[in-house]
């Protein structure tokens, strides 16, 4: 489900939490800021809720993260790196290879509401 925000202050909270899921692990704040061309606290303010990104510099964000819109702002979502990945992946897959992975998924899932 594509995100629905109630209030501004809730879908600026959702932003600083998932820029920093998906940076996590991947690479500092500051590096990622300056790596934006920004200045080196850029990245730590916004997922401190100290500064709020443009939508330019969100476009920026995503495209640095390797991250589409709708995956960013799907509240579904919970690994969103993870999930880039296996689409990413998924790419290079031949059709049979393709099948078994949606076999394979459709398997896990079963039993999950």
């Amino acid at each position: 489900m594509v995100a629905d925000f109630e209030t501004l202050e809730i879908f600026l909270d959702f932003i600083a939490t998932r820029v920093n899921q998906i940076r996590e692990g991947k690479v500092t704040a500051q590096t990622m800021s300056e790596e934006l061309g920004q200045n080196k606290a850029y990245i730590n303010k916004i997922e401190n809720k100290r500064s709020k990104p443009s939508i330019d510099g969100l476009y920026y964000i995503l495209d640095y993260l390797n991250t589409p819109v709708s995956v960013f702002f799907d509240k579904d979502v919970e690994m969103p790196s993870e999930l880039v990945e296996l689409i990413e992946l998924s790419k290079k897959l031949t059709p049979e290879e393709m099948k078994l992975i949606i076999d394979m998924c459709k398997h896990l899932n079963k039993n999950k509401a």
